[in-house]
């Protein structure tokens, strides 16, 4: 876990759904190659016949963290970003799924799933 800030993070989700293109043809369960930008990184997967591109905050610009590490933010801003981000993508059915500190932003975007991992709280 490594501590982010609710600019950082909305950077994130902006860069990430305008640089994720269409996903690659890939086998199911694999993974296709890390797209990395200046705030966010994340990659395509295939389960069974959908998919899904899984990503997350950086923890420092241009570097995407190791697997599985992903990023903090306080309550407030955990609630702040999802009050903007299930505004301004409700057209593509927005939604922050809480599970625990667990948070995760999805959305359907050309019949395929964005999810935006962060820890909260």
């Amino acid at each position: 876990m490594f501590e982010s800030d609710l600019n950082t993070v909305i950077g994130a989700i902006i860069e990430l759904l305008t640089q994720m293109g269409n996903p690659p043809a890939l086998e199911p369960m694999a993974w296709g190659p890390t797209i990395t930008t200046h705030c966010g990184s994340g990659a395509w997967q295939k389960r069974g016949t959908s998919n899904y591109f899984n990503c997350g905050v950086n923890p420092t610009p241009n570097t995407a963290p190791p697997v599985g590490e992903k990023g903090h933010l306080s309550k407030t801003d955990g609630e702040n970003a999802a009050f903007w981000f299930e505004h301004n993508y409700a057209q593509y059915k927005a939604k922050v799924l809480e599970d625990g500190t667990k948070w995760n932003f999805t959305l359907v975007a050309n019949h395929n799933a964005f999810n935006f991992h962060l820890l909260v709280g």
